[in-house]
């Protein structure tokens, strides 16, 4: 309350952009909200009017601005991200172009969009014909259906509620075990209070499963359980490796690790030990993840390899010509079967870091 001190109120609130302090600076401290009587819970203080949650978000408040900082681009200011859950609004589908846009970011920030399904899929079959008509997949999302409610209120939720919580807290708790593991039960179970807004069989539990869906299936009594595991990515992808759920994360996981912690190699001297030092770090990394189960194979050459190879580009002119050097490391993984590899490219040149998949007609082992 003191205008002199470090912490006064109104200059605090000046870095805040969610509180304003709107008239005169009141005089004195308010005085506490306390119970009628010792040990009972405080009351709630009556306020003059309702609040307000603000208007309904549109494609343009969820996709936001890069340079301004707002919207998806807001979680640039997040060092590490990995689920990105945008819950649809009561009644209304999140747009075409928010699915783009937040399916895109997720890619380039080796996330997981987490959707929520159409509102019209009210049955399975309904969800079936939208998947059938729409081209909306991505590998880098992923969906459920049906929708759930909370237990013995069929009446205020008729329409069911958004679940892509949900299903960040069941990734989240099956994540302490490592991101390339299956989803089991007891991870995927909903909680007592939540129950699917529709029954869905196990036929059509199976071709939503193949389109890419996951499904809430009752597995007894009052018990229901997240089914399939699978991606966004759908029956159209291109290799069927990446419609399985564990397999677009591990890979995700390890691409971002190795972005992230393989930085020094842009301020170490460029000298004939810098390739064998960064092979060797991730080398260990890929071996510790083998050691886990992460990995497909009974060995590590069965599991991944790790090459380095330098280019320098000539012509250039820089005064220091090591900078001129271009080191790529190239690594292959096997997430689902012994030497079937996923390959990635890294190249490291000046202060830039670009990652490339490697085709698989492309992918030998070595290099050049």
């Amino acid at each position: 309350m003191d205008p002199t001190d470090e912490r006064f109120v109104v200059d605090a609130l000046h870095d805040s952009e969610l509180v304003r302090l709107v008239g005169p600076l009141p005089g004195y401290r308010p005085e506490a909200t306390r119970a009628n009587q010792p040990g009972q819970p405080i009351p709630y203080v009556s306020a003059n009017g309702a609040g307000s949650d603000g208007d309904e978000l549109t494609d343009y408040d969820i996709v936001g601005s890069n340079s301004e900082g707002t919207g998806l681009f807001a979680l640039d200011r997040c060092e590490h991200v990995d689920l990105v859950c945008i819950p649809s609004p009561p009644g209304r589908d999140i747009g075409i172009t928010s699915f783009v846009a937040a399916t895109r970011y997720c890619e380039r920030r080796r996330a997981l969009l987490l959707w929520d399904p159409p509102w019209s899929w009210s049955t399975a079959d309904s969800a079936v014909l939208w998947l059938r008509a729409s081209g909306q997949v991505s590998p880098h999302a992923v969906t459920y259906f049906p929708r759930v409610r909370p237990r013995g209120d069929l009446g205020r939720y008729l329409a069911g509620m958004p679940a892509c919580g949900v299903v960040a807290g069941m990734l989240a708790r099956c994540d302490r075990s490592g991101v390339w593991h299956h989803m089991p039960p007891v991870d995927a179970t909903l909680k007592g209070n939540l129950a699917p807004l529709v029954d869905v069989g196990q036929k059509q539990s199976a071709a939503l499963q193949r389109m890419g869906v996951n499904t809430f299936v009752r597995l007894q009594p009052g018990v229901a359980a997240l089914q399939g595991n699978v991606s966004f990515a759908g029956g159209t992808a291109v290799d069927t490796l990446w419609q399985r759920l564990e397999v677009s994360r591990l890979a995700a996981f390890i691409v971002r690790s190795i972005e992230r912690n393989t930085r020094w190699v842009f301020t170490a001297e460029r000298s004939d030990e810098l390739a064998v030092d960064l092979e060797r770090q991730v080398w260990i990394f890929l071996s510790r993840l083998k050691q886990r189960g992460a990995l497909a194979g009974t060995n590590p050459e069965q599991a991944f390899f790790v090459r380095t190879g330098a280019l320098r580009l000539p012509g250039r002119g820089d005064a220091d010509p090591r900078r001129d050097v271009t080191i790529t490391l190239r690594v292959g993984f096997a997430p689902r079967a012994p030497n079937e590899f996923v390959t990635y490219d890294f190249r490291y040149h000046a202060l830039s870091l670009t990652t490339e998949v490697v085709p698989v007609r492309d992918a030998e082992r070595h290099l050049g």
